[in-house]
């Protein structure tokens, strides 16, 4: 099965390894902003954030493919190439153990049969994996090429041009003393989290700049 990958730009990895993997959060200038915190409350965007915009959405591709089961216990997972992981690998790992790489965890397996488009019927079992980056839960199915992405947020602050992974915490780099964690990347939207005090976290979603 053949998926459109998003490719990195050079100017993605040279962020990333400026900022040690943290990058920064955008908001444009005349998007309306709300925050939540865990009693519901709202407050203004921080002014930490006030320069910031939201510009894009980047994708960077896992490619995972379930081959076989070789035994009742094993199950052979190939990694398929990708930019960020140009060699092609093969795992065997069983229930609860985690991909040499550090990359996905096996969780479960489910046997399943459907019928292609002849009418023949064939093994369409299931295994599950956990995206360890993300934490997100993923069915591959036997001999279907599954992407796993991983978003990245590009941001502009003044002049300045970053990259924040979904998931990581981050600071603003004109303005460090508040510390951000991306929640979410959409294509028109990110949401991310930050301390307002003791106990107190509050929520905010930007739009993208169009």
């Amino acid at each position: 099965m053949n998926h459109p990958h998003t490719f990195l730009p050079f100017c993605l990895l040279f962020s990333l390894i400026l900022f040690g993997g943290r990058s920064a959060s955008a908001a444009p200038e005349s998007a309306e902003v709300s925050a939540k915190t865990t009693t519901a409350s709202s407050t203004k965007l921080p002014a930490e954030l006030a320069t910031l915009i939201y510009t894009k959405r980047q994708q960077q591709s896992y490619l995972l493919t379930f081959v076989a089961r070789p035994d009742k216990e094993k199950f052979q997972i190939r990694r398929k190439p990708s930019v960020a992981w140009p060699k092609t690998e093969s795992f065997m790992l069983k229930v609860g153990e985690t991909s040499p790489d550090n990359q996905f965890r096996v969780e479960s397996f489910q046997a399943k049969e459907a019928k292609n488009e002849l009418g023949i019927v064939i093994d369409a079992s299931e295994l599950t994996v956990t995206h360890l980056p993300t934490e997100k839960k993923y069915p591959l199915t036997r001999q279907v090429e599954t992407v796993i992405p991983t978003y990245y947020a590009e941001f502009q602050n003044e002049d300045q041009r970053f990259f924040v992974k979904e998931g990581d915490t981050f600071v603003v780099p004109t303005s460090p003393s508040t510390k951000f964690k991306l929640l979410e990347v959409k294509e028109d939207s990110v949401e991310f989290s930050f301390e307002q005090g003791p106990g107190k976290v509050e929520k905010v979603k930007l739009d993208r700049k169009k």
